[in-house]
């Protein structure tokens, strides 16, 4: 590979100095650039250079369809990994992980994000004890909201021989993508801008890539207009002319959907049929696609990759480019793909991605259900935000108001609050009064006073309290955050009041998490207003570990 790299001299230097520097501690390097521009060519350089230094590997290449899947990129880092490199993880970090990563069924309480990102720092430092690791993830910006979190626990964590190697599209949206790769000590973080290539480097690539060589004025033009990118580039010189005067002008194709069609005219509407099957699939292969459109699929794949729109790697199909992917999609006429997410939610395994078919179908009933489903087994494995997502489709297709609650406590769950507030104020808004609006009045006082407004948290959950009627475990539940939020005012004598009501209701409802925090949080308040440290209640509460309080306030429905 790194002979025929052309034209990233500078680039496969910094590869090289990248692994020299492990030997001193964790290190990273990102690529970033325009799509096409060849970043993920650098990365592979850089995969073959640490496989060649007798580095372990971990590897994987998201896509724009897999941020819809929760830990799929994870998964694919811990590919190959054998059950040596798991066995000396503490059983709690070894069944949040296989949890997460559906190694195992998931248990009956929700599976705790920290507990999967420091087991995977565990793994990491473990394999890093006999030999350099290289963690290699090509278009960073792509991960699945639960593997960057995860990612980005670990990077700023890392230890000893460990390096992370990546690639991110330039201007990619968020602060979030840059955070991803960001070590403890920033000097060991280099990014690199990955530029066009000159006209005699493009000229290079065009010669073994082009289906045909191009006269040096057509070339230029190519150069000019393309700005060095060799993706861009290889489409011009497939649509410039063989002869004769060069038109006025070259011009890049203006949109995605102008890029596809150069490419795919031709190709005939079954092999579309298949592309865009590959498009709408989470993680396709030729086995999964067979399943959905029938055994000439093999066929179709192949054409498709003579065209270079598609390329195989054993049973599992990519688009050479997301931009492919992308336009594909975008260019197939929306009944059309309603049609084809119907037949794939037929043909997927995994319920989160046959409920999201099932939605985009436009499946009514059955995709409300579907979703409903998929959104608590993902809560489970610890991945909120996906779950929200879930239910946020739900809603589109006219799912009970109810569901913007549990949308926006997985939201508050994933530490969003801010995207937590609007479907709450909208359930306020369509509930009657009750206990359902109650639940949604004291998750919006929640939030507000996790964003450090407790005026305004406070009369939200004075009017859950309210509203809550004789809901003892609902009603404890909002007077253990309506004493906090009065402490928090200055009102400890409401507080106490508060309070010692939420630990009698605490004591006569009988769960134990829930009684843990109403004793902890008397005996806090109660010590505030002068009345000592009553021992035997601190006591009673001192069993409360983090794990049971997160079980009891995270069971608000």
């Amino acid at each position: 590979m790194l002979a025929v790299v052309i034209g990233r001299a500078a680039e496969l230097e910094t590869i090289e100095h990248f692994l020299a520097a492990l030997a001193s501690g964790p290190a990273a390097l990102v690529f970033e650039g325009e799509p096409g521009i060849g970043k993920t060519t650098l990365v592979k350089a850089g995969v073959e250079a640490a496989n060649r230094q007798g580095a372990r590997v971990l590897s994987c290449a998201p896509s724009s369809p897999e941020t819809r899947l929760s830990y799929a990129a994870l998964a694919d880092l811990f590919r190959e990994l054998d059950e040596a490199a798991l066995g000396g993880l503490p059983p709690p970090q070894r069944d949040a992980l296989d949890a997460a990563l559906l190694r195992s069924a998931p248990g009956t309480t929700d599976v705790d994000g920290r507990a999967v990102a420091t087991a995977v720092l565990s793994v990491v430092e473990g394999l890093a004890q006999e030999r350099a690791v290289v963690v290699a993830i090509d278009d960073v910006q792509w991960l699945d909201p639960p593997s960057a979190r995860v990612v980005e626990f670990c990077a700023r964590r890392l230890a000893g021989r460990v390096g992370l190697i990546a690639s991110r599209r330039a201007g990619a949206e968020g602060a979030w993508v840059k955070a991803l790769t960001r070590l403890r000590e920033r000097d060991r973080e280099r990014v690199h801008a990955v530029a066009g290539f000159d006209i005699g480097d493009l000229a290079r690539v065009l010669d073994e890539r082009a289906e045909r060589r191009l006269e040096r004025r057509v070339l230029a033009r190519v150069h000019e207009v393309s700005g060095g990118n060799p993706f861009y580039a290889l489409e011009l010189a497939r649509a410039a002319p063989a002869d004769g005067p060069l038109p006025p002008a070259l011009p890049l194709p203006a949109s995605l959907e102008e890029i596809v069609a150069t490419r795919m005219a031709g190709l005939g509407e079954e092999v579309e049929g298949v592309l865009l099957a590959v498009a709408a699939l989470a993680d396709p292969s030729v086995e999964l696609l067979e399943r959905a459109l029938g055994p000439a699929v093999a066929e179709m794949l192949d054409e498709a990759e003579a065209r270079g729109m598609i390329e195989l790697d054993g049973q599992r199909v990519r688009f050479t480019h997301p931009l492919l992917s992308n336009g594909v999609y975008a260019r197939a006429p929306s009944g059309r793909r309603r049609a084809m997410h119907r037949r794939l939610s037929a043909a997927v395994a995994d319920h989160e991605e046959r409920a999201r078919h099932l939605a985009l179908a436009g499946a009514g009933p059955e995709a409300l259900a579907a979703l409903d489903e998929a959104a608590r087994e993902v809560r489970v494995r610890g991945a909120p935000d996906a779950a929200a997502e879930l239910l946020e489709l739900a809603l589109e297709l006219g799912g009970d108001p109810e569901l913007r609650v549990r949308a926006a406590e997985h939201h508050f769950d994933a530490g969003d609050t801010q995207r937590a507030q609007a479907p709450l104020e909208e359930a306020i808004a369509a509930l009657p009064a009750g206990a359902s609006r109650a639940e949604a009045l004291l998750l919006l006082g929640e939030t507000r006073y996790h964003d450090d407004s407790f005026p305004e948290a406070r009369p939200l959950l004075e009017q859950a309290r309210a509203e809550a009627g004789e809901d003892d475990r609902l009603l404890v539940m909002i007077g253990l955050r309506l004493a906090f939020t009065l402490y928090n005012l200055g009102l400890t004598a409401d507080a106490g009041a508060v309070a010692r009501s939420a630990l009698t209701r605490a004591e006569r409802y009988g769960d134990q998490p829930l009684l843990a925090q109403a004793l902890a949080v008397s005996t806090i308040v109660d010590f505030s207003l002068g009345l000592g440290l009553d021992e035997a209640c601190k006591e009673r509460s001192s069993w409360a570990t983090p794990t049971a309080v997160r079980e009891s306030s995270s069971t608000r429905r």
